[in-house]
């Protein structure tokens, strides 16, 4: 198959006389049309005026004129009033009153839709307003906005008055129609019908002046879609599109872009215009007999060329004057949205970017689809580029067996909840096998920081009569980040699996992430603070984990094993916080101790395993006096449970001995400036010398003359330190002097520490 087979299919759909149940030939729809009606049927009487004359003279134009504003224009969400672009005047339509309206309307309704391709699609017409063009006025090239719901076509009606020129242009893609209606005299009134998206303009009036009403022509609110027949070429070019292809795991699609332009609010498929109207249908119509979704969606293309700027003078200097011109393509894509389905109602499907050898477009994209554009100068690392963002109407196709496929591409947490449905059917396990082969990439992405996303893999997981794609598809979910609510998904693995396949599952989690990445990403997070939630943050929580694990029937070995897991994590991590700055040391005591903690805690849980025992060994063996004081929260609380652990009563005494030895020293003396200097990375000269200045008991601040990278380099140690010392470069001299005063509060804060160090020493006896 391709693509031009259903091209030549759709050029060679009939236009459909909806008015009678056979197809009936004829020309081509056109984007407008044209007529005349004697004067005499239709009065117009304008408020501060009276009737208008069959033939427009002076001096009723010279007060129709003094009647009139200067009328404004649309331009996107704006109301402008320019001149350069529009010069004319208007007549609002409540000032205006029509007779015999009712029967000049059915003759002209009736030729718009012969015309247009719109036989059996009822209209109605609303004035808007009137316009009086005198001598050089002008409406430059535009498109008319959608003025009323539903409204498919502007009509324009010239009233009997002498002028010359201002002509109405009309442009819709390559085809242009001139309507002209100057005259000198004449007893009818003319008439012109086009699509409202079309672009058109009125040319500058020569002499004279002309008076037209303008109509915004809507569908009529009780018309309905009919239903049409299709082309058996038709039928066959979108059979050979889709076929071969199994509808459950083929995300194949059909993307058949419209002629016309439409607008999110004017996008229905009773509101489509000529030739889209007798493909849409066309395209309907095959759908149902093949089983085809089908929808109207809103296309935006975006194309990024390189700009060609070549354009320079003899000095190989650039005209500024110049306009870039777009040289090669860099990017193209095209991105569906604003779904309107069969039913015509609008429905929040996301956002689908769909390729190239999908779409089939019976016109070239072109200048008048273009809605927006620019221009980005040299940036360093690429050139000049030109950006252009255009916008088409679509008509989109694909098998009905692939819809929930194709969801994962518009909305997949809506999909992810529907193949979640689906899993709890036993009926549909094999759809939602086949689904899942197709999609396991996009699965995969789901991240298992969500305990109910993770939930909702291990059920669909547990739906599958594949245990290796089941395994497969939870693999690159990570341990390390579950909480309590992961429990539950691992429940329903127990259940439906039993526990080797846990066992199994769990020895690839521990492998895909192994132990040094996850130190790397938490010590990565020390260093550079984030702060929302985090890594570190999802290692917390354990105490809850573990006991809503034991009542999901997972088997005790299992979770000692993803216990120890933990705990290795802890003491590897132990091991290197001394990478650190002392600032993110001193910051991470709390988390550090938290975990030790629940790790403890869990022990006690676990009593077949060591891990309690062993962590209170690190905290022997890994921590010297200075640190273990840190401990006494932890040790008050669990002292009572943890009391029979083996080396607690030792960690306990140690904690005791380093709270006295911190109650033992004196306060300093006012005037005392010396520093409590945690054990630093770098023990260069320069960074000893500026601690020794910190212990030192007479200098408050010091004075250090360096060059710029030794500076740096104190800045960055201490800066990072949490002893709170301002620095300050003095730029006196060669080299320049970097200032450095210890906080003026030593004493204040050795006495807070006293106090809550009394009080945790209290707590321990």
């Amino acid at each position: 198959m391709t693509i031009p087979a259903i091209v030549q299919a759709l050029i060679a759909e009939p236009p459909l006389d909806l008015s009678t149940p056979k197809k009936t030939a004829s020309a081509p729809p056109s984007f407008h049309a044209q007529g005349a009606f004697p004067v005499q049927a239709l009065s117009v009487d304008v408020k501060g005026l009276g009737a208008l004359p069959p033939f427009l003279q002076a001096p009723d134009l010279g007060r129709l004129c003094e009647l009139a504003s200067a009328a404004s224009f649309g331009l996107r969400d704006q109301t402008l009033l320019d001149t350069t672009v529009r010069d004319t005047s208007e007549i609002k339509a409540s000032s205006i009153t029509l007779s015999g309206w009712d029967a000049v309307w059915p003759d002209i309704e009736a030729s718009v839709q012969q015309a247009m391709g719109l036989q059996g699609v009822p209209l109605q017409a609303h004035l808007h307003n009137a316009l009086i063009y005198g001598p050089g006025q002008f409406f430059k090239m535009h498109q008319d906005t959608e003025k009323m719901p539903g409204m498919v076509l502007t009509l324009v009606l010239v009233w009997p008055c002498a002028h010359l020129g201002g002509h109405l242009m009309l442009h819709q893609g390559d085809d242009v129609h001139r309507f002209q209606s100057e005259h000198l005299h004449t007893d009818q009134i003319q008439w012109c019908a086009f699509y409202a998206d079309c672009h058109h303009e009125v040319r500058p009036v020569q002499q004279g002046h002309r008076v037209v009403l303008t109509f915004n022509v809507v569908l009529r609110p009780d018309s309905k879609q009919a239903k049409t027949a299709h082309s058996p070429a038709l039928q066959m070019a979108l059979q050979q599109h889709f076929e071969g292809q199994d509808g459950v795991s083929s995300k194949k699609r059909l993307v058949v872009y419209l002629d016309h332009e439409y607008s999110k609010k004017g996008l229905s498929w009773g509101l489509l215009k000529g030739n889209d109207r007798t493909h849409a249908q066309a395209l309907r119509s095959a759908a149902d007999t093949l089983g085809l979704r089908v929808y109207l969606a809103l296309a935006e293309i975006h194309e990024m060329w390189t700009a060609d700027l070549s354009d320079v003078d003899y000095r190989g200097r650039r005209n500024i004057q110049a306009e870039p011109e777009r040289d090669e393509l860099i990017e193209h894509s095209t991105t569906l949205d604003h779904w309107v389905d069969a039913d015509n109602v609008v429905q929040k499907m996301g956002h689908l970017q769909v390729r190239d050898h999908d779409i089939v477009s019976i016109r070239e994209t072109d200048e008048d689809d273009l809605v927006n554009s620019e221009y980005e100068g040299y940036m360093g690392n690429y050139g000049e580029t030109l950006d252009y963002w255009y916008r088409r109407a679509a008509v989109v196709l694909w098998p009905q067996a692939s819809e929930l496929l194709q969801q994962f591409d518009l909305d997949a947490d809506k999909a992810l909840q529907a193949l979640v449905t689906l899993a709890g059917q036993p009926a549909q396990a094999a759809k939602v096998l086949s689904t899942v082969q197709a999609v396991k990439a996009r699965l995969l992405r789901f991240q298992s920081e969500d305990p109910q996303r993770f939930t909702d893999q291990c059920q669909i997981a547990a739906s599958l009569s594949d245990p290796q794609l089941a395994l497969e598809l939870l693999e690159t979910a990570s341990p390390w980040v579950f909480g309590a609510g992961h429990a539950g998904g691992l429940a329903v693995l127990v259940k439906a699996y039993g526990q080797k396949f846990c066992d199994e599952l769990l020895s690839r989690w521990l492998q895909k992430h192994d132990l040094e990445r996850q130190i790397k990403s938490v010590l990565s997070e020390w260093t550079h603070s984030y702060g929302d939630t985090t890594f570190r943050e999802h290692l917390l929580g354990q105490t809850e984990l573990i006991p809503t694990m034991m009542q999901a029937g997972l088997d005790l070995s299992w979770i000692e094993r993803f216990a120890q897991a933990r705990c290795q994590l802890w003491q590897q991590l132990e091991a290197q916080w001394m990478t650190l700055t002392p600032h993110a040391r001193d910051t991470a005591w709390p988390w550090r101790s938290q975990f030790a903690s629940e790790l403890i805690r869990i022990g006690l849980l676990l009593p077949s395993t060591q891990l309690a025992a062993g962590v209170v060994r690190q905290l022997n063996e890994g921590l010297g006096t200075h640190s273990l004081v840190v401990l006494s929260p932890m040790l008050i609380e669990l002292d009572k449970a943890a009391h029979a652990v083996a080396g607690w009563s030792t960690l306990r005494e140690r904690v005791k001995q380093a709270l006295d030895l911190s109650l033992a020293k004196a306060l300093p003396e006012q005037g005392d400036w010396s520093m409590v200097v945690p054990v630093m990375r770098c023990q260069c000269t320069d960074c000893r010398q500026v601690m020794t200045f910190l212990k030192n008991h007479d200098s408050a601040n010091v004075l250090l003359a360096m060059a710029e990278a030794r500076r740096k380099h104190i800045l960055e140690e201490f800066g990072q330190s949490g002893l709170r010392l301002a620095m300050e470069v003095l730029r006196q001299g060669s080299p320049h002097k970097l200032r450095i005063t210890k906080p003026a509060n030593l004493r204040e804060k050795a006495a807070q520490q006293r106090v809550q160090h009394e009080q945790w020493r209290a707590a321990l006896d």
